[in-house]
């Protein structure tokens, strides 16, 4: 399996709310960074907003959520809503991070995700 990489570039803080671009080299012929999603954490409702960027904008993405929900729950969304979908790496390590910035309550100006 290859690797998944995505780098949280923290782009705006105002409030409850914490906005990061989500870069990744993974979809660049020439290996660099490019932007394929914006995250925006409300650090109050623990909760947070995906918009795709760049070539997921382009595709039928799994969104983040989904991989926030129960194992068997997310199984059946999974094989009913989002059948043929694709980017479940990504949008999953997406989730993670976000889960762990929210548990930790810490927001740096940058965080990387790798699996």
């Amino acid at each position: 399996m290859s690797r998944v990489h995505v780098h949280f570039v923290k782009e705006k803080e105002f409030g409850a709310q914490v906005v990061y671009r989500v870069d990744s080299s993974d979809f660049s012929a020439t290996k660099g960074e490019e932007p394929i999603a914006r995250i925006t954490i409300n650090r109050q409702e623990k909760s947070y907003d995906f918009e795709a960027l760049g070539q997921l904008s382009r595709e039928k993405v799994v969104p983040p959520h989904v991989y926030d929900l129960p194992e068997s729950e997310c199984d059946r969304v999974l094989g009913e809503r989002y059948e043929g979908f694709g980017y479940g790496g990504w949008t999953a390590r997406m989730a993670h991070v976000v889960r762990r910035l929210l548990a930790s309550g810490d927001f740096p100006e940058e965080t990387y995700g790798i699996t």
